[in-house]
């Protein structure tokens, strides 16, 4: 089966419409379908998926209907998210538990102010830091989205050592990447660009960031104020060659 783009919003609202009802991990997921959508495919064939193509791979949101065993000839990727993710849905036609991953909100506000922490605009040192990321969970930006980013001041952080960037929804903001270059990192920088945009660039009552379970990464952001809220999210991941 292959991905095609939907004819306009009428086509995507249908199909969500038809599917009502069905076993899906969509977590309100329209506003960021129209965010999307020049970039959005789907399959419809008794079960819908919906998503968009980064890195080589398609990231979706699942509908199910029939529960047809997977045929794609592209890898995906899709996630499931609670307090007790039950994965069993996706595992039952196809997919596979890649990791699991852990959301911490901001309660205390533990942030100071760094000197040194400035908008960055370097939009090539942004890309490069971005495709270190998990090839498969981090979120991988096109070059157009990091320019908008940047150009909205979203990407804080310390020239050439590493940056911050975050998110903005109506109701929440979240940390999307923090990345500290190797020549860079034993320093203490990652929790200096964390205070400061906890001291400085917090906008919404809400303020998140997801980050794998396993690592130290969690430790770190609740030394700036954020707590573990005991949502969870399981990494699934469908590849062909192991169908």
């Amino acid at each position: 089966m292959n991905m095609v783009p939907f004819k306009d919003e009428k086509d995507l609202d249908a199909r969500l419409a038809s599917y009502k009802g069905s076993v899906n991990n969509d977590y309100m997921n329209r506003r960021r379908y129209l965010e999307e959508f020049e970039d959005l495919h789907y399959v419809d064939d008794g079960d819908l998926y919906i998503g968009t193509k980064k890195n080589g791979r398609w990231h979706v949101t699942y509908y199910l209907k029939e529960n047809k065993p997977l045929d794609f000839d592209e890898a995906l990727v899709t996630e499931v998210v609670g307090r007790r993710p039950d994965p069993f849905a996706a595992e039952a036609v196809g997919f596979r538990l890649y990791k699991m991953r852990l959301r911490l909100r901001l309660k205390e506000g533990m942030g100071e102010i760094s000197p040194r922490v400035v908008r960055i605009d370097d939009e090539n040192f942004v890309a490069r830091g971005i495709a270190a990321f998990d090839p498969v969970s981090g979120n991988h930006q096109s070059m157009d989205e990091i320019e908008r980013d940047v150009r909205e001041g979203r990407v804080i952080g310390i020239p050439e050592a590493g940056f911050l960037q975050y998110s903005l929804s109506p109701t929440e903001q979240t940390i999307e990447h923090l990345y500290v270059a190797p020549s860079s990192r034993g320093k203490g920088l990652a929790l200096e660009m964390v205070k400061h945009y906890v001291a400085a660039c917090i906008e919404k009552k809400r303020a998140t960031v997801w980050t794998d379970r396993e690592g130290g990464a969690a430790d770190l952001y609740e030394k700036a104020g954020f707590r573990k809220d005991g949502f969870l999210s399981a990494v699934m991941v469908y590849e062909p060659e192991l169908k």
